[in-house]
């Protein structure tokens, strides 16, 4: 296959080759644009290489941390290593879209061994704020950003996780790097007109050829770049645990802290079978000028001691207790502290045991 007047097919027409344009696609897509702009950019003698990595889902792009990120960026670094190796003596460009963008600019800041010489993006999804000037090559500035006035995507990609930016909808607005604005949405840079039109004098010669005078920026653009939707997510998750901790849905109304005409249905019902032997109350933690109540529920039909203690010193209390629980008492239903005129603490307790069949009195400790 013939580039302009190199014949690409061989060791020596590759060997005089001197510019190649590696091409990285981003996610959601198998890179078929590249094989279209393979043909357009050839026809103008620019020799291209199409990075492809397979398809990249939305869950893996967004999941947070790097593992899912630096696989692809491992699988693009050794495509373009082969590139080099297949075009020995070439300078490369590179041309990347939307989370090839992230992968073309992370690779190139890490890892000193590749080269550059001309840097496009479109659709990018960098941080405003990523070190260009930074990239560990000496690329030829400056690094074009083609951004597109109706692209969502970038912001989205701001909004909704870690890790990535809205360059590609709002500009780097760096020194060394021209932001280009067109009137189109994420996908319409990868069109042969396009190509043809903006990125091939730029390749070739370093013209950049102007765009639209950028306008106001979007309402949703604004929108998602001030309220983020990953903190609005991790605030609703919040909000759902402390519902479920203070609702406790798994419970029984039994079991559950409740208001006062709550408390009073769940007790009507539950004393058809169940006793009360203990009843608590509370300031509610929504709102304190309201009361909530629990209930200690026994079967009417159980067969129960109980042991009661008012007045224990707290050691007194502890050693008591080590020895009920030891007796088969279950831990205490009720345990109260208060201190006295003389400034010492007691305690206030109150114990259950539940009779076995082969039990005919309540064990030592109970009254």
């Amino acid at each position: 296959m013939a580039i302009g007047m190199i014949d690409v097919s061989s060791v020596e027409g590759r060997a005089k080759v001197d510019h190649v344009v590696i091409m990285v696609h981003g996610i959601r897509d198998f890179g078929e644009w590249e094989d279209a702009l393979d043909r357009e950019l050839g026809k103008s003698g620019i020799v291209t290489v199409g990075i492809k990595y397979g398809y990249f889902d939305a869950f893996r792009f967004l999941f947070p941390g790097s593992w899912f990120r630096n696989a692809v960026i491992r699988k693009v670094a050794q495509r373009v290593r082969e590139a080099q190796a297949l075009y020995p003596n070439a300078q490369y460009s590179y041309l990347a879209h939307s989370f090839g963008t992230y992968v073309v600019g992370k690779m190139l800041l890490e890892d000193p061994s590749f080269r550059a010489h001309r840097i496009v993006f479109c659709g990018s999804v960098l941080p405003a704020d990523f070190p260009i000037a930074q990239l560990r090559c000496n690329f030829s500035a400056p690094v074009l950003n083609d951004i597109g006035t109706k692209d969502y995507w970038p912001v989205l990609a701001l909004s909704s996780t870690w890790g990535y930016g809205s360059a590609g909808g709002t500009g780097f607005g760096q020194p060394n790097v021209k932001d280009r604005y067109h009137d189109h949405g994420h996908p319409g840079f990868l069109k042969a007109r396009f190509a043809k039109t903006f990125w091939v004098p730029f390749f070739k010669s370093g013209e950049v050829i102007p765009g639209i005078v950028p306008t106001e920026v979007r309402y949703l653009v604004r929108l998602l770049y001030v309220v983020h939707l990953k903190y609005a997510a991790l605030c609703a998750l919040v909000l759902l645990a402390s519902f479920w901790v203070w609702q406790r849905p798994d419970l029984s109304c039994t079991e559950k802290w409740l208001g006062g005409n709550e408390y009073q249905e769940c007790f009507d019902s539950a004393k058809v079978d169940l006793s009360p032997i203990v009843v608590e109350g509370r300031r509610s933690w929504l709102n304190p000028s309201l009361n909530e109540f629990r209930a200690k529920w026994v079967p009417k039909t159980a067969r129960l001691c109980f042991a009661a203690r008012s007045v224990l010193s707290r050691a007194n209390y502890a050693k008591l207790n080590g020895n009920l629980v030891d007796q088969g008492y279950e831990p205490p239903l009720s345990v109260r502290s208060f201190v006295d005129a003389g400034n010492t603490e007691l305690v206030q307790a109150v114990w259950l045991y539940r009779m076995k069949e082969e039990d005919q009195v309540c064990p030592p400790g109970s009254g």
